[in-house]
């Protein structure tokens, strides 16, 4: 597993809404949703151009 550190600049209602996120999945970390966000994304995206 690699490691890296990300800077994100998000508005109030970003990081709120990431705090909402995190209640209704106490059980993943930020960095767990957001790689779970981009293999959606990935995958949303392959289908589309299939």
């Amino acid at each position: 597993m690699k490691t890296t550190t990300l800077n994100i600049q998000l508005s109030e209602d970003g990081w709120n809404r990431i705090d909402d996120i995190l209640e209704e999945f106490p059980d993943f970390t930020v960095a767990e949703l957001i790689e779970k966000a981009l293999v959606i994304a990935w995958h949303a995206d392959n289908k589309e151009f299939a």
